[in-house]
């Protein structure tokens, strides 16, 4: 099963499934594919502001996903990979005034580089735009438990 055909037809709550799938598979060029091309990632210091202007760890626009993703498959890529699995809790939809389809959910992260385990935690709201028969992502954001710790690596929070 491709990509495409995994969430072709999904509801939301499957499409954000499969974007972690992703995420934890390396599969940035997929993944980088599920955005809007006018789409915002955020991760905010502060889990509790409404405003991006804030101190953030990320707030980047599509072009600067795909920069991140070109730099880890060019000479500043991680030797070895780190690597992630995602646990997601249940989706819970909020109402959204744009008509687009908003998903909180909250997650588990194990990170494992270098034979030690990180442990990260929060949840992510996702703006989701209806694209043909699936979803694109308007908005991400990822409020972390830590975030106003230190990031060790900002590759497998992507």
């Amino acid at each position: 099963m491709t990509n495409k055909q995994a969430h072709q037809t999904a509801s939301p709550e499957h499409f954000v499934a499969v974007e972690a799938m992703l995420l934890d598979q390396r599969r940035y060029g997929e993944w980088l594919e599920l955005f809007a091309e006018t789409s915002t990632y955020w991760i905010p210091v502060d889990p509790e502001t409404t405003s991006p202007d804030s101190l953030c760890h990320a707030h980047d626009d599509r072009q600067r996903l795909s920069d991140r993703i070109d730099r880890l498959s060019g000479a500043l890529t991680e030797e070895p990979p780190s690597r992630s699995s995602r646990v997601l809790g249940r989706s819970v939809r909020l109402d959204d005034d744009d008509g687009n389809i908003v998903l909180w959910t909250p997650f588990h992260m194990v990170v494992n580089r270098r034979d030690v385990d990180s442990f990260l935690a929060g949840s992510c709201v996702h703006h989701l735009v209806a694209d043909g028969e699936t979803f694109k992502i308007r908005v991400k954001r990822v409020n972390l438990i830590e975030a106003q710790s230190p990031l060790a690596s900002m590759t497998v929070i992507l």
